[in-house]
């Protein structure tokens, strides 16, 4: 019986064989494959010289002969865990490679979310289709959201988003990238379609393709998109709520970015705040969401208005004593994000929930409110 899986796998094998042997001038050779069990296959080569009307001497040796047990029986190599789950259970190949992706295939005994993943074809296998889609995957990534298109990740502070000309390894593109390529098999595409600082967490979305990527920046160029953030900023915020509308200029006379002096200087920027909570006058807890999205706005607006991102030692005022509340980094978090999917797929939402060290700064801040009070309402009492 014809196989063509058996023809296309070991067809440059076979060439090669005859050709190392001297036999292409003058044998003939034919793949063969001797099936010794259900899950045991030889691969041979059938030599046999011409002449005479016809083959004769008719042989069969196998093929690991010739390379020295290089080539192993096509049922026992390696192959992907979504097509081996396609073969298995009768699915469609982007049926099974969802299903991987969902966390609803096990692979002896675990789970395993890598549809590029090589297994041994007689590994165990159970594919359980009503299984809750897994949000989180086992991989130095939290992944909040991923289709064919799209994949918006949780990046943690401390790691840059691109790498810069001094080409600095272990940027979120890098484990992206790699992410992409374990669980698709093929050499990602990765296209950032906006930046979170070095030192800000939260969630963070990439597209897939050129063309996603594309629609994406038109919806961020357009501002089609929600997006909060969390920042714990210096000082008691006395306005419940607010609008900073200033213009942002790329020098401010020291080379770094800050609000234009000049009436028409500038790239409009606007932020939206609501105070969440506050810690006497030490500190408060903020809401904010850009209406527009210029490089460093909200760390930028918030200095503006006398109320600096904890931890930030770009946009603190330099007269400034640090204050009660102290962070090792700017205390900003990308909450949320949102926007209309560009192909059709309705709206697409995720929250990612602050990093310890950013909830541990919340908490102790809370836990220090009654002493903060009481500080604050001696100073007014003066």
């Amino acid at each position: 019986m014809r196989d063509d899986r058996f023809e296309s796998t070991f067809a440059p094998y076979i060439v090669v064989a005859a050709a190392k042997l001297k036999y292409a001038s003058s044998w003939t050779t034919i793949a063969t494959a001797h099936v010794d069990g259900p899950h045991s296959t030889t691969l041979c080569v059938r030599l046999g010289r011409l002449g005479g009307g016809g083959r004769h001497g008719l042989e069969d040796r196998p093929i690991s002969r010739f390379f020295g047990g290089f080539v192993r029986p096509w049922e026992r190599m390696p192959l992907r865990l979504d097509k081996l789950v396609a073969d298995r259970f009768g699915l469609s190949r982007r049926v099974a490679r969802d299903a991987v992706l969902c966390g609803r295939v096990d692979v002896a005994g675990a789970a395993c979310d890598e549809p590029g993943l090589e297994v041994d074809p007689d590994v165990e296998l159970a594919y359980v289709p009503h299984r809750p889609k897994a949000r989180k995957v086992e991989t130095s990534l939290v992944v909040l959201y991923e289709d064919r298109h799209l994949l918006i990740v949780d990046k943690p502070a401390g790691i840059l988003t691109l790498p810069t000309a001094a080409r600095e390894p272990g940027t979120l593109l890098e484990r992206i990238s790699k992410y992409v390529h374990v669980r698709s098999g093929r050499r990602p595409y990765v296209g950032i379609a906006h930046r979170l600082d070095k030192d800000t967490s939260g969630a963070l979305a990439v597209a897939l393709s050129p063309r996603a990527l594309r629609e994406m920046q038109a919806i961020f160029r357009t501002h089609a998109i929600d997006r909060e953030y969390l920042a714990v900023v210096s000082g008691s915020v006395v306005r419940a709520e607010g609008t900073i509308d200033l213009p942002i200029v790329d020098d401010r006379g020291d080379l770094r970015r800050g609000v234009a002096r000049g009436e028409d200087e500038g790239r409009h920027a606007v932020t939206h705040y609501r105070v969440l909570d506050r810690f006497g006058d030490v500190a408060s807890l903020l809401s904010c969401r850009l209406e527009t999205g210029r490089t460093h706005q909200i760390r930028i607006h918030l200095a503006a208005i006398g109320h600096p991102v904890i931890g930030d030692k770009v946009y603190r005022p330099k007269h400034d004593r640090p204050g009660k509340a102290r962070f090792h980094r700017q205390a900003l978090h990308a909450r949320t994000l949102g926007f209309e999917h560009p192909f059709g797929g309705g709206d697409v939402y995720v929250e990612a929930n602050p990093p310890a060290d950013f909830q541990d700064l919340i908490d102790g801040l809370s836990r220090r409110r009654s002493e903060y009070d009481r500080l604050a309402r001696d100073r007014r009492g003066r």
